[in-house]
């Protein structure tokens, strides 16, 4: 991990939102990783939102940076830094806690896929995987009807993987 100079207002901005976002996962001594996938714009964000956000850590790149901006006005270029330190340091908690995760992604690589799987699973977290299957008219629909506040799995999923690949100890693979 590359260490960062932060001023005293981002490493309190950090620690709060790091905070905030824990409160959500359920701890358990059978904790439970729900792996949403499915094309763009199916509806993943959506049914996290309804059904898993309140009682799981949810890890979103995407979410994460756009709350910072939101919240806490920051440049882009400063939520970006802010957004890798918050996600990982808070699936690190997450899965030291035994906390309820749910990430989303598109899992079009089966491999990371499975890798994902295999290390949570060594973790002694139960693997929930859901897939969501829509038409390219559906996920072109909700495209369209998508709010300014949100980002696609599309540009947050390596972030993602490289999160969980450093926490779970994944040898990093080039793809």
């Amino acid at each position: 991990m590359e260490y960062i100079n932060l001023t005293t207002e981002e490493l309190n901005i950090a620690r709060r939102k790091i905070m905030s976002y824990l409160q959500t996962g359920l701890q358990s001594e059978n904790p439970q990783i729900l792996i949403v996938t499915g094309p763009i714009a199916s509806g993943k964000t959506t049914l996290i939102r309804k059904y898993y956000a309140d009682n799981h850590v949810w890890i979103d790149a995407g979410r994460i940076f756009i709350d910072l901006i939101n919240s806490e006005h920051l440049s882009a270029a400063n939520a970006a830094e802010l957004t890798d330190l918050i996600g990982m340091l808070t699936l690190d908690l997450a899965v030291i806690e035994k906390r309820n995760i749910v990430i989303e992604m598109l899992a079009t690589d089966e491999s990371k896929l499975n890798e994902i799987i295999n290390s949570f699973t060594d973790q002694a977290y139960d693997v929930k995987l859901i897939r969501i299957s829509s038409s390219p008219e559906e996920c072109y629909r909700n495209t369209l009807k998508r709010e300014a506040d949100s980002m696609s799995s599309f540009f947050s999923e390596d972030k993602i993987y490289k999160w969980i690949s450093e926490v779970l100890r994944i040898p990093v693979k080039s793809y």
